[in-house]
């Protein structure tokens, strides 16, 4: 009784899901009004059976992020002007292709950047790919 209760009341709560089922795509245009800032936060739940597949990007040219999943692992890729940051994140068991629902969280603070999951007993790689140093 309980869980169908708990059920039932979170049925109620308001969702936004969009569905994609391969060549389309959502579009938000920040040029107008571009964000400037030494701190992020992007979270995103997602759920696919696709082992590959781009979940955001934003940016042009040398400054931008990418979010996708590559061979059901999370992927992330930053690059703000001053070289590439990638994190791969891959569970220890099973991969996060599995038509379950996924939270992913990517913080960054300055050049310090983090991804997390909801899967627990993850692996991340992470590999700055390249570093440039302006003055």
């Amino acid at each position: 009784m309980n869980f169908y209760r708990s059920e039932v009341l979170r049925s109620r709560k308001e969702e936004y899901v969009a569905t994609f089922k391969g060549s389309e795509y959502f579009c938000y245009d920040l040029s107008q009004n571009p964000i400037q800032s030494s701190s992020d936060e992007i979270t995103l739940s997602f759920k696919t059976l696709q082992r590959n597949g781009l979940m955001l990007h934003t940016g042009k040219s040398a400054d931008y992020v990418n979010l996708a999943l590559k061979n059901g692992a999370v992927s992330l890729v930053i690059n703000l002007g001053s070289g590439a940051f990638e994190a791969l994140v891959e569970p220890v068991n099973g991969k996060f292709n599995d038509n379950d629902w996924h939270d992913v969280k990517v913080t960054r603070n300055l050049r310090q950047n983090r991804v997390t999951t909801n899967k627990p007993r993850t692996r991340k790689n992470f590999k700055l790919i390249q570093r440039l140093l302006l003055y």
